[in-house]
């Protein structure tokens, strides 16, 4: 066996290692990637740049949008409120319009005797019941009531003196009457204004003539008692009691 001297040994070992890399020169072989900083900032940024640029567009394009919509709204709920508003032509000025207006030209709110006549246009203002016989007089102050011809001859007087009573109840708030002829003019008319309140009152009326007494109750239970009688004869010529209606009662009669 032959026996390699110390000196060869270093010399075959170092002949052998010369194709080597030393350990601390070995270079990186890392197969990940790292992420490329700037690159990704760049993204980022470009990104919420984009995104920015949307959310401006997406609320400019809301706003403008809610402000036509509002502007088209005010426009149209001004014009419905103009042509609700339009006021009617009233040439008189009484606060009537010309196509409701029963006396044109005139006061039509002046009705001093309630007969829905004004007072410019009724030929009797200060009597409900006008004439009556039509011989141009007023039956207030007619002489000759019931006499067309108003000379009274073989005419008796005509008028009979007629009385109304009634007693409210305890809601007297809810009912209101009102007394027209059988020519549906007005005569008188009130609301109750207390409870257990007594209405008497008494009016001349023409022998041929009739009337109602209207009662109206709000709550539908009636309420109101009443008699009407003719003084001159002593009847009694229509009466009620506060049972006899619900929301409304119309009780008549005639001058016979």
């Amino acid at each position: 066996m032959r026996i390699l001297s110390p000196s060869l040994i270093l010399a075959l070992m170092i002949g052998c290692g010369q194709g080597l890399t030393p350990f601390n020169e070995i270079p990186d072989t890392d197969i990940i990637d790292e992420p490329d900083a700037d690159t990704d900032a760049d993204s980022d940024s470009d990104s919420d740049s984009d995104s920015d640029a949307d959310s401006d567009s997406d609320a400019d394009s809301d706003a403008d949008a809610d402000s036509d919509s509002d502007a088209d709204s005010d426009s149209d709920s001004d014009a419905d409120s103009d042509a609700d508003t339009e006021p009617c032509s009233d040439s008189d000025g009484d606060g009537v319009c010309n196509e409701e207006d029963l006396c044109p030209g005139k006061n039509d709110n002046a009705d001093t005797d309630g007969d829905n006549i004004p007072n410019d246009c009724d030929d009797c203002p200060n009597d409900a019941l006008n004439d009556h016989d039509g011989d141009s007089i007023c039956d207030g102050v007619d002489e000759c009531p019931g006499d067309a011809t108003n000379t009274c001859n073989d005419v008796e007087d005509d008028r009979h003196t007629i009385y109304v009573y009634m007693v409210a109840d305890d809601y007297s708030y809810e009912s209101e009457w009102e007394f027209v002829d059988s020519e549906d003019r007005l005569i008188d008319g009130d609301y109750f204004w207390y409870d257990y309140e007594v209405v008497d009152l008494g009016w001349y009326f023409p022998v041929g003539l009739g009337a109602c007494m209207n009662i109206y109750d709000t709550y539908g239970d009636g309420g109101v008692q009443g008699e009407i009688t003719d003084d001159t004869t002593g009847e009694v010529l229509v009466s009620w009691s506060g049972e006899d209606y619900g929301y409304y009662g119309s009780f008549c009669f005639d001058v016979n």
